[in-house]
């Protein structure tokens, strides 16, 4: 099942230099598009930029050079104790790497005559500007020492895109009571649910960016989205920018025109893996499932839902342009295209309830016991077990399943952790009822019958030897269809019928079950007198895919665990987000499944299985 989150606001923010304007004032936040871009060495108005990385320890003598923008060159120097003079400018060596950038940044800055300033980038990287624009400033930066590397000078003007989704809503719409325990997003070690950000290319042009990547970060801090459109003269003075990131909390970029680390909330769980852009063509994913677990925890400081994709630092600082790559905002009428954050649920975390079904010896089977009172499901009775016991009566007048240990039920929660009240679950093992008996009476009645006839007990258990029957029935327990005819794998013709009452949904953001089934038409049904229900033939696990009718566009991928069906035994249900973002497509559905003789892959879908949204 898969849940479609669309973004609260979008932009995107840049230090463009155009002819009559300053991209660092600009807002275009009404905009269609989020374009990323990044353009080396073409305007004579952009101020030259390097870095300086300090990986680890520093040794006494190691030392780095710079050039600024009229010429002028100097080298410093890390010593330890600051006493000795070789004509280079000393730097002491700090404890830890934040301290010795603290020290270069106060060397470099506190001397006047030099036409450099430096800035913290990140904790290990120091960011230098030329003072003066223009082609002067392109410079190298030349290091010497184990832990200390450069990126040279490079003047270069770049995008960075801004979403925010509303991460707090699908937590209070999709957990109970905010508690993850029990709902399907509890576990990150073994996860039940994945979660992506994912944002569409829509650029058109022939020649497009490749061969760079990208990478999210969570903000530190909210933006404003801003209401400016202009995207050739940028002339629409307003933030988002990238010098203020929002006004009305007085908040501003740490050092304008690009991302650094105090922009961003940088832990374990917020960290993502960069994502490569190869071709130019490839929709941008971003796997953030653990962030979004935090978040639904409710870790502290877990709570900001804002985001920022930029280009990657071995990209920004080479001499390569990347123009453009362009994805579609929020603002575009086509909803397909807009930006997502995605929530997919493990379907097998979906509990599909069912009270009458084929069952099988040496079969692990599932019972469910409802408690229901006057049309309408009831706690049960509390400070009591509710347990499930079998019985047969065999040869000696006697139980011959006495000695089979009783089944206590558990409750069953729906996937945002809810209780389902008057609901228990009775899971049996394969090796609990099994047709391998020694009692005459059992394998006479069974090899008359092909199945037998069990008794099931549910009942109240205080634990103190007292019990009270709440229901009694028979259940029979059949022996395995060897009957070849009945299952004829390489001869199946698979036609898909859906039982719903209305061919329109409504996309309302709810979820919606879809019962359906797959029936074979080569099977040879016997014929009988009387009308009979075709029950869906049992293809094991499948999963679906659903496309645009009239477009042909897939909507919903085949993503396996987040998009399989769930067979009860009679049918197969279908769990779906009835997204707004669905609202006036007809759909129809392509269903996978594995063929058991082969292990290939096979498809069955229906042309008249049409679905429309409204």
């Amino acid at each position: 099942m898969i849940i479609i989150e669309n973004p609260k606001k979008d932009t995107y923010v840049t230090d463009i230099q155009t002819v009559s304007n300053n991209g660092l004032n600009s807002n275009v936040g009404q905009s269609s598009s989020i374009d990323l871009f990044k353009i080396a060495g073409e305007n004579k108005k952009t101020f030259a930029r390097g870095i300086l990385n300090i990986s680890g320890i520093l040794l006494d003598g190691d030392t780095f050079t710079v050039i600024d923008s009229s010429g002028v060159s100097k080298t410093y120097e890390f010593d330890n104790d600051a006493s000795v003079d070789n004509n280079n400018i000393l730097i002491s060596i700090g404890v830890n790497t934040v301290e010795t950038l603290s020290n270069v940044i106060t060397e470099i800055n506190s001397d006047a005559n030099f036409g450099i300033t430096a800035m913290k980038l990140y904790d290990d990287k120091i960011l230098f500007k030329q003072n003066k624009p223009g082609s002067s400033g392109d410079t190298q930066i030349v290091t010497s020492g184990l832990n200390l590397s450069s990126k040279g000078f490079t003047r270069f003007e770049h995008s960075a895109g801004l979403i925010t989704f509303d991460i707090s809503k699908i937590k209070k719409s999709h957990i109970s009571d905010g508690n993850i325990a029990n709902s399907v997003f509890r576990d990150i070690e073994n996860p039940k649910f994945s979660a992506e950000i994912r944002l569409i290319d829509v650029g058109q042009s022939s020649t497009r960016a490749k061969d760079f990547s990208l990478n999210l970060n969570v903000l530190e801090n909210d933006f404003r989205e801003g209401l400016g459109k202009d995207v050739v003269h940028f002339s629409d003075l307003d933030d988002a920018n990238f010098k203020i990131l929002n006004s009305s909390s007085n908040t501003s970029w740490t050092n304008e025109g690009i991302v650094s680390g105090d922009d961003l909330f940088i832990r374990t769980d917020s960290t993502f893996e960069s994502f490569d852009v190869e071709s130019g063509k490839e929709n941008l994913s971003f796997n953030v499932t653990d962030y979004v677990h935090e978040f639904f925890k409710g870790t502290p400081n877990f709570d900001k839902e804002s985001f920022v994709i930029h280009f990657d630092l071995d990209n920004l600082f080479d001499e390569n342009t990347y123009f453009v790559k362009r994805f579609g905002s929020r603002n575009l009428k086509n909803k397909s295209l807009i930006p997502q954050l995605i929530i997919k649920i493990d379907d097998n975390e979906i509990e599909s309830v069912i009270t009458d079904k084929k069952r099988y010896f040496d079969n692990e089977e599932d019972f469910y016991l409802m408690n229901a009172k006057g049309n309408s499901l009831k706690s049960f009775t509390v400070g009591f077990d509710v347990s499930l016991r079998f019985s047969f009566i065999g040869d000696d007048n006697e139980n011959i399943f006495a000695e089979t240990q009783s089944i206590t039920g558990q409750s069953i929660y729906n996937y945002k952790g809810e209780e389902v009240l008057g609901i228990k679950k009775f899971s049996l093992t394969s090796s609990v009822i099994s047709q391998i008996q020694s009692d005459s009476i059992f394998n006479a009645k069974l090899n008359k019958l092909g199945y037998i006839p069990v008794e099931l007990e549910y009942y109240y258990d205080n634990n103190l030897g007292t019990t009270s029957t709440i229901k009694k029935e028979n259940i029979n327990f059949n022996l395995s269809e060897v009957d070849q005819s009945e299952i004829s794998f390489d001869n199946r013709n698979i036609r898909v019928s859906l039982d719903i009452l209305q061919s329109e949904l409504k996309a309302d953001n709810t979820f919606v079950s879809i019962k359906l089934s797959f029936i074979d038409t080569n099977k040879q049904y016997k014929a009988v007198n009387v009308p009979t229900k075709l029950y869906s033939e049992n293809l094991g696990k499948v999963t679906y895919e659903m496309y645009d009718v009239d477009t042909g566009e897939k909507i919903i991928s085949d993503e396996d665990l987040y998009t399989m069906l769930k067979f009860n035994g009679k049918h197969y249900i279908l769990n779906i987000f009835a997204s707004d973002n669905f609202k006036n497509k007809r759909v129809n559905f392509i269903f996978k499944y594995t063929d058991p003789l082969t292990g290939l892959y096979k498809k069955a879908s229906n042309d008249n299985t049409i679905l429309r949204f409204i």
